[in-house]
């Protein structure tokens, strides 16, 4: 015969079936492994999708407490990740295939943006270039340890332009106040950092409805993958099925930030409350454009055009396969 058990008896066992479920629980749970993700510059637009993976856990579903540090260029990124200090990053095209002839054994998982961001811009109320000829004469603004600075080169050979008649300027700061000041005439900049800036800031005259003229490399001869994310390769021999649950963690931020771009934006200035967010918005639309489809997606082809692209400058210290720029993560 089944005996009834009191109700305070029968809440007292519940609780305690529950707390002892609950410790079960607490003593399997497998601790996080802290790992860091480094970007090739500050926080922008560019990287919110990478933002946007941390800030909806991406990371943490697959056992990651990610940090995400910063750096000044993709060549500076490529050197902490070629020396240890870093497993995995973002690099432009460009800087991953001059590592790599310059004997940095540097892989990409995968590419982000199909064709390089990278614009010549200015002010529309002060000069005006319709085509790359109109560069010639020019004051023109690069971040000297920039791959931008390397894809000028690109530009100018491609057009057939006259680099004597082209000046230089070197910038260390931010290049709005000096395209506003008029210290130069045009910049070298990815498209969706300050041009969308200046596109949104009524501050500055528009000419024809655009406060910005552009010349976007990819459309003037510079053929060549942009944003992609790299790792060393002996990183990738000891820790491959890692790196590509985190590649594809990365992926997911993009993807879903693309969804949902107010959450992803919301999220994105919340950490960042000095950015603008009518700015980002902006210049997020702009990421979304130029993501790979299916995302990540990376070819010999792709690279083929990258490396001749490099060597056509005479850049490239050793001949690059474009075989050993992709880490095989399928």
């Amino acid at each position: 015969m089944l005996r009834k058990i009191g109700t305070s008896a029968l809440v007292s066992f519940t609780l305690l079936f529950t707390a002892c479920g609950d410790t079960e629980n607490e003593n399997t749970t497998t601790p996080l492994t802290k790992m860091d993700f480094v970007i090739d510059w500050q926080p922008e637009a560019t990287y919110l999708g990478i933002y946007y993976a941390l800030d909806t856990k991406e990371f943490e579903k697959i056992g990651y407490d990610m940090t995400i540090q910063t750096s000044w260029g993709a060549h500076q990124a490529v050197a902490a990740i070629a020396s240890g200090k870093y497993s995995i990053g973002t690099a432009s095209g460009g800087a991953t295939v001059l590592a790599r002839s310059n004997g940095t054994p540097i892989k990409s998982l995968g590419v982000l943006y199909k064709d390089v961001p990278t614009v010549i811009y200015g002010l529309s109320s002060k000069t005006m270039a319709k085509s790359p000829k109109d560069i010639e004469g020019m004051k023109v603004g690069i971040y000297p340890g920039s791959i931008t600075n390397d894809e000028f080169k690109a530009f100018v050979k491609a057009n057939g332009l006259d680099m004597s008649k082209i000046t230089k300027v070197s910038l260390s700061g931010g290049d709005i106040p000096i395209l506003k000041a008029g210290e130069v005439d045009a910049v070298l900049n990815y498209t969706e950092m300050s041009p969308a800036v200046v596109d949104m800031d009524k501050s500055f005259k528009e000419v024809d409805g655009k406060r910005t003229w552009r010349l976007h490399l990819k459309e003037h001869g510079v053929k060549s993958y942009g944003l992609n994310i790299i790792t060393s390769d002996k990183a990738f021999s000891k820790n491959s099925a890692e790196l590509k649950k985190i590649t594809q963690a990365v992926y997911n931020g993009y993807t879903n930030a693309c969804k949902n771009p107010s959450d992803a934006i919301d999220k994105f200035v919340k950490r960042f409350p000095d950015k603008n967010k009518k700015n980002i918005t902006h210049g997020y639309k702009l990421v979304c454009e130029q993501l790979t489809s299916p995302i990540g997606t990376q070819t010999k082809e792709g690279w083929g055009k990258t490396i001749t692209l490099f060597d056509s400058l005479k850049l490239l210290k050793k001949p690059v396969e474009a075989q050993n720029m992709i880490a095989d993560i399928k």
